[in-house]
């Protein structure tokens, strides 16, 4: 019998026999830890749902409660009714001794059961004594609570019963202790008279009150309401805090504090609106002083319903449940506020809102049942120690709830399965983790080389994945699985369409590969397909880009004389008319190669022939000249933008923003944020939506400046917060980049982010924020944290290491040599041997032979000096090196350049 309710005699004196064993060791503290609810808790408390469905923790089954004893915890339960340890042995004596003993038990386990009883009674007699010692002024429960946890309860969790007495012991005095030096706790907090504390989380105060039966509804209330007293207490302004590092750590604290929320409200466990009828209703006496609470066809009394929901607290009364009732409208209206919480807390507390949404008389009506608001009087006398809490639920109820909180995507659905794969291609593209991406296809395809009808119907609803996947290959070299997969879709009955190949070229694009693009185009030319303008912007941007300038401009001659020739045979399904999207392609990729005088020799073609520009062609040329400085240029090309009346957008506002907070450290910290504002406001003024990646602008152009822009840093964090925006991976990244980059650097600041953030279980954290922070453990000295990190999001073991680039393995691989780790970075090498495989594969290696080019990094020579290569990869550095030798005699070193 494993849970604290009713165990047999024989059972009881096995268990006790065991426990002095058990309670010596610190393995039964954590085994036990999880008694009954199994929950997955980090920092003290839980912090996640496994179901939408918000079903509680679970409870003993009905044919072990023997006795029918309930409870205040909901646990069943059965003790010894208040008898001493020597009592117990007596009674014990009597039986097992008797002469009609069917079964007798060994002398041996008699004795273990004595010790075990002993111990556990002068056990409990220090704690009352520490109890006792923690009411002195200046004295803390803590230790008298740690005392209980480790060596105590492990006993307790052994027997499988609790003696009336002891519980009594503990609910009036360590549990009151506890709960009245935790309600204060937070206040000293708030005056920043405590920084930090010993006592439990709320949520682990639950766990245990409820697995002991010694939970009482009205005490546990108290705590909640302090502790969302606290929360409403806890500021985010950027003003209270002078650095950026304090303002994310006070974020950080208050939604540590709103998952601890959740969690003891998932201990509790609100059952959702069951009728009256199929309740388990208050004793005869009870019934009787409480008669008039629910007169039929009369409103339910708010707390009387709450109870009703809530009925493994049966043995309550209805006025025990008035506290609690009032904590779940206050807990209701912090977490369904979108100002409040981030996305995280949003996530977590969805399911549990969802409950109480289904009980509270703000949202919706509990079925079969009138429910009554609680009266103005009654909140007020129940928060009158909570004035914060108070005045915030008053803030808040002067219309129906109205919630924020989005719903999850069903776990089927195909909208969210769709998302997932473009996040997952996406993010290995950006991080050119090829492996990453043929794990991506081989999930998303399926084991089959064709699938089953149902799938392939399934799969055929969305071609414009494969078109991301073909895309996304190209461009990481690897044209032949893009053929692959243009071979596969036509198997399901998908055909490729001008996006396909539109797809294809972009691909060619990223790998700087203008044969690729010759290529693919001739092949598009032979296919007959109907051709568009975006084709032909992909085709001359493209080539642009990749270096073959002369090749680019000829195609948007090309373009014109196709079209003035339409109706020549063969030009009907090539010919386009020439617009200023080909030129814009053109436009940006002669700028991103620094080639302002054919730049504009483009514009001057262009107007020839007639195309005027767009917003884009004027964004295109603004943006260099905002980077120069060019001030008079940049209010030329305004004037044009009037002229041909043409609105600013998002992307004009973001060029700005170079100009504009490019030495904003210069100005007063009040100056600062005005112009931020500023900049904002005439944003919206203009129509134009603030995006994450213009606050993502903003906020590297103003940490470039260092510690000199911190206040409007915190403005813009404080703005992105209470708009319940979550940081997004690339802000991340600016952050840590920050951090890193200080004089001198705070390595502690991005540890403190990482863990306060909980960005190890945020999958919106790419692979491009893990290698810079890698990279800067690794840079400042802090070895530990860069191992710590290589094994939890790079290591071979876990997801591969083929995603790494060598860059970041070069600075981690000198740390470890710093540190004469020479094992992991001997490891690290061996592991980095299948990037180079890919390397090989991808960049040019032909018949088993190595690629010169990759072998050139800085790591492989590093590896060399420190004798890290076995025999395979030490061969192959060498014969790249004897070929980057040959081609340096050859003359043809600029291949491997």
């Amino acid at each position: 019998m494993k849970e604290l309710g009713y165990v047999c005699l024989r059972c009881r004196v096995r268990l006790l026999a065991a426990s002095n064993a058990r309670a010596s060791t610190q393995s039964a503290v954590k085994q036990n830890r999880n008694f009954v609810h199994g929950h997955d808790r980090r920092d003290g408390h839980s912090r996640s749902f496994t179901t939408k469905v918000y079903n509680g923790p679970p409870t003993p089954s009905p044919e072990k409660r023997r006795d029918g004893k309930v409870m205040d915890g909901g646990t069943k339960y059965k003790g010894n009714s208040g008898q001493g340890g020597s009592a117990s042995l007596a009674i014990f004596r009597s039986i097992v001794g008797g002469p009609n003993a069917k079964d007798t038990i060994p002398p041996a386990e008699v004795e273990a059961a004595q010790a075990a009883t002993y111990k556990l009674f002068k056990d409990s007699g220090e704690l009352s004594e520490m109890v006792h010692e923690a009411s002195s002024p200046g004295k803390s429960i803590a230790p008298a609570f740690a005392f209980f946890e480790q060596v105590i309860y492990p006993q307790l969790a052994a027997a499988g019963t609790v003696s009336t007495a002891l519980k009594d012991s503990l609910q009036e005095g360590l549990l009151q202790r506890l709960c009245e030096e935790k309600s204060r706790e937070f206040d000293l907090i708030k005056f920043r008279k405590l920084d930090s504390t010993n006592l439990p989380s709320l949520t682990r105060i639950s766990e245990l009150t409820l697995e002991l039966g010694i939970l009482k509804p009205a005490t546990w209330a108290t705590l909640v309401l302090a502790l969302l007293q606290h929360i409403c207490t806890c500021s985010t302004s950027p003003s209270d805090y002078s650095t950026v590092q304090d303002h994310l750590n006070a974020i950080a604290r208050r939604d540590a504090l709103l998952h601890d929320l959740i969690g003891a409200w998932k201990v509790f466990d609100v059952r959702g609106p069951p009728t009256p009828a199929t309740n388990t209703t208050p004793g005869a006496a009870e019934q009787h002083q409480h008669s008039s609470a629910h007169p039929s066809g009369s409103e339910l009394q708010f707390h009387v319903a709450f109870y009703y929901a809530c009925p493994q607290y049966s043995a309550c009364s209805y006025e025990g449940m008035i506290r609690p009732s009032i904590a779940a409208l206050a807990t209701f209206q912090v977490l369904s506020d979108p100002a409040s919480v981030s996305r995280s807390v949003r996530e977590e507390a969805a399911p549990l809102l969802e409950t109480l949404e289904q009980v509270l008389p703000l949202t919706k009506k509990m079925p079969s049942m009138r429910v009554k608001p609680p009266a103005p009087g009654v909140i007020q006398s129940t928060l009158y120690l909570y004035p914060d809490l108070f005045a915030y639920i008053k803030s808040r109820s002067g219309s129906r709830v109205k919630r924020s909180v989005r719903r999850p995507t069903p776990a089927n659905g195909s909208h969210s399965q769709t998302d997932a794969v473009h996040r997952r291609i996406r993010q290995a593209l950006g991080g050119k983790d090829l492996q990453g991406l043929k794990k991506t296809w081989a999930a998303y395809w399926g084991p089959s080389a064709v699938p089953t009808e149902a799938k392939s119907k399934e799969l055929a609803k969305y071609p414009e994945i494969f078109d991301y996947f073909i895309m996304a290959f190209m461009g990481l070299r690897q044209p032949q699985l893009g053929v692959h997969i243009w071979n596969h879709i036509q198997s399901i009955g998908v055909q490729p369409t001008i996006k396909t190949w539109n797809s294809m070229i972009m691909g060619c694009t990223k790998a700087r590969n203008p044969d690729g693009i010759k290529t693919v185009w001739e092949r598009l030319v032979k296919s007959g397909i109907k051709l568009d303008t975006a084709i032909w912007t992909a085709r001359i941007h493209g080539l642009i880009v990749s270096g073959d300038i002369e090749s680019g401009l000829r195609a948007l001659d090309e373009m014109i004389e196709r079209w003035n020739k339409r109706n020549a045979p063969g030009n009907a399904a090539i010919a386009v008319q020439p617009s200023i999207e080909p030129v814009n392609g053109a436009l940006t990729g002669l700028l991103r190669l620094d080639r302002g005088a054919a730049a504009k020799k483009l514009l001057q073609w262009a107007a020839k022939q007639g195309i005027n520009p767009d917003i884009f062609t004027l964004n295109t040329l603004l943006q260099p000249l905002v980077r120069n400085g060019e001030h008079e240029e940049v209010d030329d090309i305004f004037r044009m933008m009037n002229e041909l009346k043409l609105s600013p957008d998002a992307a004009s506002f973001t060029i700005l923003l170079d100009g504009a907070l490019k030495n904003v450290g210069a100005e007063k910290p009040e100056k600062q944020v005005e112009i931020v504002h500023g900049i904002m406001a005439r944003m919206k003024a203009a129509g134009v939506h603030v995006n994450m990646q213009m606050y993502a602008k903003m906020l590297h152009l103003l940490l470039q400046q260092g510690d000199a822009a911190e206040e409007p840093v915190k403005a813009i964090i404080a703005h992105l917060w209470a708009s319940g925006l979550e940081l997004t991976s690339h802000i991340y990244t600016i952050l840590v980049d920050y951090f890193f980059t200080r004089e001198p650097p705070n390595p502690a600041a991005v540890t403190t982010l990482i863990t306060s953030r909980g960005l190890h279980e945020n999958k919106n954290v790419d692979r491009v924020f893990w290698e810079r922070v890698l990279k800067g453990y690794a840079e400042v000295g802090d070895t530990d944290r860069a191992q710590e990190i290589y094994e939890k999001v790079f290591s071979p073991s876990r997801t591969g290491i083929t995603c790494v680039t060598f860059s970041t393995l070069s600075s981690y691989l000198a740390a470890l040599i710093r540190e004469n780790r020479m094992q992991a970075a001997a490891e690290l090498v061996t592991a980095a041997g299948k990037i180079q495989e890919t390397e090989d594969d991808a960049g040019g290696g032909m018949d088993g032979q190595v690629n010169p080019r990759s072998w050139r990094h800085r790591f492989w020579h590093l590896a060399e000096q420190y004798g890290l290569m076995d025999e395979s990869l030490r061969a192959a550095f060498h014969e790249a090196d004897a070929a980057r030798r040959r081609a340096d005699e050859d003359g043809l070193m600029h291949l491997f350049e």
